[in-house]
């Protein structure tokens, strides 16, 4: 087996670090303790004790970013001649990594006004970006440029669909089940669901992920809810979805938790590229995503990232911290 390259070793040892989403802590001060000596290292609390952190060297034109949570489950951290395996590896340690080895040659080149950003809860609620993008606003921070490290196969991304997350919650009346007309709330929310489920919305994915109800099999359900994901380019969705919803007419209560719009930061002139997946990008200013890795290997039982991209990765990025343009 081939001999492993700074990114390489750097992947590995952060791979070796569990930071599962809300637990991203001892892989935090493993980074501020390496980076500290080389960029002032501020901490920005994201709740439950937890930090996005920012590394700086003066007062940054380019930051590097990459959230450095990952979703549960094990993947044995391996390598082979091809890939480095582990949960993580391409979603998203490895342009974590490839983006610490560019900034450090930078910063012993004595580059100056950059940086890196890492944020937590991605994978979640967002609240690491969140945090950061209210710091920056009260900081007065805007880099020319914001780098986001994603598994994108190494192609630039400047689009993004929203997201738009609602509950959706239906009420009966908790009696015997013996009774011959029972006022279900799952029977009512199944209903609205499969006359929902009949629509379609322009560029727009969707699915039910979540739903709860009843307290047992004797029992009428007297509360049934149902959580829905919607990833679309239409800024509108939230208003589409409650108009069908209104159409169906069955009696509910929609509460939205979650609806951030879709993203375009793609120059004048350049061409768009979109992705349905969400990123932070939808919270950072003058950002665009790139990274090394694929999205269909992220979040699996089996998440590798090429060795070859990870390593192109460092260079990519250190055109960009270089680029004036």
């Amino acid at each position: 087996m081939s001999s492993t390259t700074p990114a390489e070793q750097l992947l590995l040892e952060l791979l070796a670090i569990p930071s599962v989403s809300g637990t991203e802590a001892a892989v935090v001060d493993w980074l501020a303790h390496r980076l500290g000596k080389d960029f002032v290292i501020t901490r920005i609390p994201a709740g439950d004790g937890r930090d996005s952190l920012l590394c700086l060297r003066g007062t940054p034109r380019v930051l590097l970013c990459a959230h450095i949570d990952t979703v549960p489950g094990v993947v044995a951290v391996r390598t082979n001649e091809t890939a480095i395996f582990g949960r993580g590896a391409c979603d998203n340690k490895g342009a974590a990594a490839a983006m610490i080895v560019t900034a450090e040659d930078a910063a012993h080149n004595g580059q100056q006004d950059f940086g890196l950003l890492f944020t937590v809860g991605e994978e979640t609620t967002f609240d690491g970006a969140m945090a950061v993008a209210k710091y920056f606003e009260e900081q007065h921070i805007k880099p020319d440029r914001i780098i986001i490290g994603e598994p994108t196969d190494l192609k630039v991304v400047t689009g993004q669909r929203g997201i738009y997350v609602p509950k959706i919650e239906c009420t009966g009346i908790a009696e015997h089940s013996s009774t011959d007309t029972p006022n279900s709330a799952i029977h009512k929310l199944v209903n609205l669901l499969s006359k929902l489920l009949t629509h379609s919305f322009p560029e727009t994915t969707y699915h039910v992920g979540l739903i709860q109800g009843g307290t047992a099999d004797n029992v009428v359900a007297g509360h049934a809810s149902a959580t829905l994901a919607f990833r679309s380019t239409q800024t509108d969705i939230k208003e589409q979805v409650e108009a069908v919803l209104a159409e169906i007419g069955i009696e509910h209560t929609l509460t939205a938790e979650l609806d951030i719009k879709a993203v375009d930061h793609t120059p004048e002139g350049q061409p768009k590229q979109t992705v349905s997946y969400f990123t932070e990008m939808a919270l950072l200013p003058n950002s665009f995503v790139v990274g090394p890795g694929s999205i269909k290997n992220a979040h699996t039982d089996n998440e590798f990232v090429s060795r070859s991209e990870l390593n192109q990765a460092v260079e990519l990025y250190k055109g960009y911290l270089n680029s004036r343009s």
